[in-house]
């Protein structure tokens, strides 16, 4: 059965980091593509769904290149696609049919952000005998939309399952599924129950920070000090948590946007109200702090390695990447983030705000 196969003569994000989106290209003359052709061809990746014409997007890369090497393998895709073919719903269910979740062991790695994350994925992938990849957008989508009711529960139950076997599909110089490490944007702890019984063999980590280093770090990599009052900024920082995060919502005065320390640290109180949840209803974790992975790092790969059931690993290749900056080729670079700080008056703000959702932090 064909498909469109467009070329791709622009692109556009307002943010490198912002969300997948099938807006994110402009699609040029388009010819038919049989989805058996997607199926088999590895230069082939899942970029985006479309929930409106319940479509996903599949972008065509370079042969020669790993798009799972990069921080995030969506900025990867983003930049160096070169065509798009759009399927339905159902052609990606006939896409992704020859996939076998089963026959992956597979570790998702949950995190509350800025606490290492990316560089167990990176750890991670400093393994041979593993594939793991950094933020699969697809799923963040999936997150979202749930998080926002554009889609029922139903919806997500269907896709979630196919888009996991979109995930691990064969990449250009990587064919290997026998352990898979898929790590998630910090938002998708939300639907860690729902991802679990579309993967329930998956072993499950939880990365976490303590509130007050987290905002620092969040501050330093994504408030910049020019915007700190900007009230456009604030007013869009506010729009995108709001979509999908309800205290944030509850929250809301209209025509008065939140202090950006304040909706940053209500996202640290949802994501930690999450994982809370989820853990109450009986699913199990690996829980690290960040402070474990910097004081002992080797003791807690150690310990995730054990989880994810993976064993005969390369420590030369873990103690090489540990010294490296994890996200050096993304806008959340050391070198790009170290002077942004939050002031002590916004600091004291959004410690208020904590106090009144989870006094016992």
């Amino acid at each position: 059965m064909p498909i469109p196969l467009h070329k791709i003569t622009d692109r556009w994000k307002f943010h490198p980091l912002a969300i997948v989106s099938p807006t994110d290209f402009t699609l040029g003359e388009s010819q038919p593509i049989e989805i058996s052709d997607i199926a088999s061809d590895s230069r082939f990746s899942l970029y985006c769904l479309d929930f409106e014409e319940e479509q996903a997007c599949w972008v065509r890369t370079p042969e020669n290149i790993d798009i799972t090497k990069g921080s995030f393998i969506y900025t990867t895709q983003f930049e160096l696609a070169q065509e798009m073919a759009i399927s339905s719903f159902d052609e990606l269910a006939d896409i992704v049919s020859g996939i076998d979740l089963k026959e992956s062991n597979i570790t998702i790695i949950h995190s509350v952000g800025r606490c290492g994350s990316t560089l167990i994925n990176r750890v991670f992938a400093s393994q041979p005998q593993i594939f793991s990849l950094s933020e699969p957008d697809t799923i963040t989508q999936i997150c979202e939309a749930l998080g926002a009711e554009r889609i029922s529960t139903a919806t997500a139950a269907r896709l979630l399952p196919l888009v996991s076997k979109a995930v691990i599909r064969p990449v250009p110089g990587s064919t290997r599924r026998e352990n898979v490490a898929i790590k998630l944007r910090s938002q998708c702890i939300s639907i860690a129950e729902q991802l679990c019984e579309a993967l329930p063999q998956a072993h499950n980590i939880y990365l976490k920070r303590s509130p007050e280093n987290w905002l620092r770090s969040a501050y330093r990599a994504f408030v910049p000090p020019d915007k700190v009052d900007d009230r456009e900024f604030k007013q869009m920082c506010e729009d995108i948590f709001a979509a999908f995060i309800p205290i944030v919502r509850a929250e809301r005065i209209e025509n008065e946007p939140m202090s950006l320390a304040k909706v940053w640290i209500l996202n640290w109180i949802h994501n930690t109200l999450c994982y809370r949840e989820a853990s109450e209803r009986g699913l199990s974790f690996l829980t690290l702090d960040y402070s474990e992975i910097q004081s002992n790092p080797r003791a807690a790969i150690g310990s995730i390695f054990a989880h994810a059931k993976v064993d005969n690993i390369d420590w030369d290749a873990v103690d090489a990447t540990l010294v490296l900056d994890s996200q050096a080729d993304s806008p959340v670079a050391r070198a790009s983030v170290k002077d942004n700080a939050i002031t002590d008056h916004h600091f004291k703000e959004a410690m208020e705000v904590l106090a009144g959702y989870l006094p016992d932090e």
